[in-house]
Formats: structure tokens, C-alpha cells, sequence
């Protein structure tokens, strides 16, 4: 992923924090895990979640299918953060993964993986 295509990678992440108006602390330190997860670092950071707030600003689907998955993954991971799914980010969660073409079935498993992977990095 080149240095555009991580900060629409982000940007769409940080739309759906914002979608139902309140950015928690545990969903900043969880997009910060997640950017340093994809080699970004904090300007990154701050250029996505400016990209975001911008009305225009559409959820960028990848080229890559396996970054299609990663990013519905981390999606998840994000509106599970704050412990409060959102009916905003559940229209967005669900919109995105139809239009990635991500079945019922994955959504599901996705949904499983994350929870536990959001168990296990409680501690961010």
C-alpha cells in the first residue's frame, strides 16, 4: 500500500468513528494501533482523520481483495472499541461489506476474529 492509498485506507476507518459523532478514547488509541499496523505513522494519522471529517470524503474500497478484508476487519475493530455499535457505523459496516462483496457467512467469522483480537489488545 503506497502512502495515498494508507491515508484512504485510514480516512475510511475514521469516518466510521465519526459517524455517530463521538470519538471515545479507546477508539483514538485503537486507530493509533491500527495505523502503526499498517507501517503508518502520526502524520498519517492526523492527515486521515482530516481527510475524514471532510463531507465529500467517501469510504474508499482497496484494489486488493485481501485489503478489502483487512480493511472490513479493522472497521470492526474500530466500532467495537468504545463497546457501542452505533446504529451510523452498523449502516456504514454493512453498506461497505456488501459492496466488497464479503457474504453473511465472513462478516460473521470477521466478527468473531475481531472481538477476540479486541480481547487480546485490550491493553493497547
Amino acid at each position: 500500500m503506497d502512502k495515498s492509498e494508507r491515508l484512504k485506507y485510514l480516512a475510511s476507518i475514521y469516518k466510521l468513528v465519526v459517524a455517530d459523532g463521538d470519538v471515545a478514547k479507546d477508539e483514538e488509541k485503537a486507530f493509533e494501533q491500527i495505523t502503526k499496523d499498517i507501517g503508518g505513522e502520526y502524520f498519517d494519522r492526523i492527515s486521515a482523520v482530516n481527510m475524514a471529517k471532510k463531507s465529500e470524503f467517501e469510504v474508499w474500497v482497496p484494489a486488493r481483495y485481501s485489503d478489502r478484508v483487512r480493511i472490513i476487519e479493522d472497521m470492526l475493530y474500530m466500532a467495537i472499541a468504545d463497546q457501542k455499535l452505533r446504529t451510523p457505523e452498523k449502516e456504514i459496516l454493512s453498506a461497505f461489506a456488501r459492496e466488497i462483496g464479503v457474504s453473511k457467512k465472513l462478516f460473521s467469522e470477521l466478527q468473531k476474529e475481531v472481538k477476540a483480537r479486541f480481547t487480546q489488545d485490550k491493553g493497547l
